[in-house]
């Protein structure tokens, strides 16, 4: 999934916390919410206003909260746990174990949320597997047996 795609689609799931998201989907939303919150407060500094800008971010970052917390259930559905587990955020270091948890690999094949979002079992799109045409042979090696001079 694409920097565009992810974006497009996580704002269309707005408050959508069914079925899965995948790893690509997930982080390229959250690196599109600290680019945009981190550009505007950098432009803040330069603003005549730099406080009715930084409320403006803030606002803005309300408004992105709903579906970054309905992308990571998601993701937490893509790995088979329920999205309560969200909650060990709230824990010391539940964000390190929130974090771990958004970079594992999903289950392959569907689960009990949906099917695979990125279908790695062959779906329509996806290359056929590489298989080599050439014969297997034994390797050249001479083979050196010991106690045994030649």
């Amino acid at each position: 999934m694409t920097f565009a795609e992810a974006i497009t689609t996580c704002l269309q799931k707005y408050f959508d916390v069914t079925g899965r998201a995948s790893r690509s989907e997930y982080w390229w939303f959250y690196f599109g919410i600290v680019a945009f919150v981190l550009v505007f407060v950098l432009l803040s500094f330069a603003a005549p206003a730099p406080g009715a800008v930084r409320l403006l971010v803030f606002i803005a970052f309300l408004g992105l909260l709903p579906p970054h917390l309905a992308v990571m259930i998601r993701r937490l559905h893509d790995i088979d746990l329920r999205g309560w587990w969200i909650l060990i955020a709230i824990l010391p270091f539940g964000g390190l174990a929130l974090l771990v948890m958004t970079v594992l690999p999903g289950t392959e094949g569907p689960n009990r949320f949906g099917p695979d979002p990125t279908d790695r079992r062959g779906g329509p799109g996806s290359a056929p597997p590489r298989v080599s045409k050439t014969p297997l042979r034994p390797t050249s090696i001479p083979r050196v047996r010991p106690g045994r001079r030649e």
